[in-house]
Formats: structure tokens, C-alpha cells, sequence
């Protein structure tokens, strides 16, 4: 399947980019376009919030920022509304077809600890690798925030994972979720590069090499890939 996941991280970056060289009006429609992308544009609405509070723009950026910001998220709901009746049609969309939502975390525990103390989920990959994947987040979290990082960059980061670990649906789909919260991977990056670059190149040509092969292991064994 094609997925939006792709589409939603370049707007993202895109935002905090704009953010950090306080470029509101770039900020604002690469915000626009990632809420317009995935529901989970509402990550990037709290980042340009605190973002915002933080730097004070005068008046000018401020209002231009807040017209422009949620606008595509007020048509992507807006759309669903309208297109189903009801004013809450997209969350019930995410219920009856996909048996989706957000429970806190409570289904991806009960996922986790499945996978983890040998029951139905361990002997099936995909599960395996949702659950080291759930668990690396969190570690993530805590290394992110040992470090003091841009406050938008922790605001966003923290809520996508939130999204991520937090909602009600297809556990194998966790890694998926969770990649748009890339920048848990700030403090691997600083120390990834004080590599000499022929290492940085054998470590992404390993790393490509595994991702071809996960993602054609997955596209020919797991049913839910096509």
C-alpha cells in the first residue's frame, strides 16, 4: 500500500526547519499541507504553538500563523464532517472500518507484554519487530529529553509519539506510526556524526540493505503489506 507517512515527515521537517529560522509564513503552510496529510498534523499545530509562546513574533506573524496554520486540518476534518454528516465522522471512520482510536496505550500494552512473555504474537515477526520498535521509542523519549532540545522540536516529538503508542490499532502497524516522530533521533544523529564519512556510507548502505530485505520479507509473507 502507499502510505502518507512519507509526504507527512517532509512537511514536518519542513515546520520545525521554518520554526528554528522563524520563518512563520513557510512554517505555517508546511503545516497546512502536513495537517492536510495525516490527522496527526495536529503534532505540528502544538510544535508551532509552543513555538510561538517561546519566540513572541510580533503581531503580524502572529495572526498570519495562526489563520494559516490549522487550515488544513480544519478542511481535512472539515471534509470528512461534510462527507459523512457528522461532525465527529472522522473518528468513527477510524472506529467501524479499522477498529482504530486512541485508548492511552492500553491495547499496545497488552500487544507488547503479548509479544514479549511468548504468547500468540511471538512467533510472528512483524509483532517482534512493533514491539522492539515501541520499546526503542520510549528510550528515545528519555534520551531526547536528557539532552534540552528545542522546545518545538520536544513538543512535536513528544506528542507524535504520544499518537503513536497511544492509539487503538493494528499493533504490527506501531513502526509506521511512530516514524514520523524522527526527531527522537537527534541525540544518535549528533553522535553519528562525529563518524569519519567512509563509516557513515557502510552504515547506510547496511542499513538500506536491511531495510530492502525487511520490506520484501514483509511484502511477500505478511498479507496485510498489499
Amino acid at each position: 500500500m502507499a502510505y502518507s507517512e512519507a509526504l507527512f515527515v517532509a512537511a514536518a521537517a519542513g515546520v520545525l526547519l521554518a520554526l528554528q529560522r522563524e520563518r512563520w509564513l513557510w512554517a505555517s503552510v508546511a503545516c497546512a499541507i502536513g495537517c492536510l496529510t495525516r490527522p496527526t498534523g495536529v503534532a505540528l499545530l502544538l510544535a508551532i504553538a509552543v513555538a510561538l509562546v517561546v519566540n513572541r513574533p510580533d503581531r503580524r506573524h502572529m495572526v498570519m500563523t495562526v489563520v494559516i496554520a490549522p487550515l488544513g486540518a480544519l478542511v481535512g476534518f472539515g471534509h470528512v464532517a461534510i462527507a459523512t454528516g457528522k461532525l465527529d465522522g472522522w473518528a468513527q471512520l477510524e472506529r467501524k472500518p479499522w477498529d482504530s482510536g486512541f485508548d492511552g496505550g492500553r491495547s499496545a500494552w497488552d500487544s507488547l507484554v503479548n509479544t514479549l512473555s511468548g504468547g500468540s504474537m511471538s512467533s510472528r515477526p512483524p509483532f517482534v519487530m512493533s514491539a522492539v520498535v515501541c520499546i526503542v521509542v520510549v528510550a528515545l523519549v528519555v534520551a531526547l529529553l536528557a539532552t534540552r532540545p528545542v522546545a518545538q522540536d520536544a513538543a512535536y516529538a513528544l506528542a507524535a509519539a504520544i499518537i503513536g503508542l497511544g492509539g487503538a490499532h493494528y499493533f504490527h502497524c506501531k513502526p509506521r506510526f511512530l516514524g514520523i516522530a524522527f526527531p527522537l533521533f537527534l541525540p544518535s544523529a549528533r553522535l553519528l556524526a562525529r563518524l569519519p564519512v567512509p563509516v557513515l556510507v557502510a552504515g547506510g548502505l547496511i542499513g538500506l540493505g536491511l531495510s530492502t530485505w525487511w520490506s520484501t520479507y514483509m511484502l511477500a509473507t505478511w498479507p496485510g503489506s498489499i
